[in-house]
């Protein structure tokens, strides 16, 4: 838990080199997922205002990185690298 200063969390070096290829937007999506736990294409549209498309290459750059990962064929979830870099972001930049 980092707010508390109990615990910490395991971060690769790979894991701190790779947040160099998010940009705003993706980091957004990222802290949505995170918020929703689990969510589908057409959800992430309707709440961040954004067309299918471009939500659907947004999707495809965060699995080809590895931080998120298709739950089904309609939704999305963060994968554990994910979550961590959510928790890293979140910690150091806000």
């Amino acid at each position: 838990d980092l707010e508390s200063g109990r615990g910490y969390i395991d971060f690769v070096l790979a894991d701190i080199i790779s947040i160099n290829e998010l940009t705003g937007e993706l980091m957004k999506l990222i802290s949505y997922i995170a918020d929703k736990g689990r969510t589908s294409l057409a959800n992430i549209s309707r709440d961040l205002d954004i067309p299918k498309t471009t939500a659907w290459k947004m999707l495809k750059k965060l699995t080809a990185l590895g931080f998120v990962e298709r739950v089904d064929k309609r939704s999305y979830k963060l994968s554990q690298r994910g979550e961590r870099i959510h928790k890293l972001v979140k910690y150091y930049y806000t």
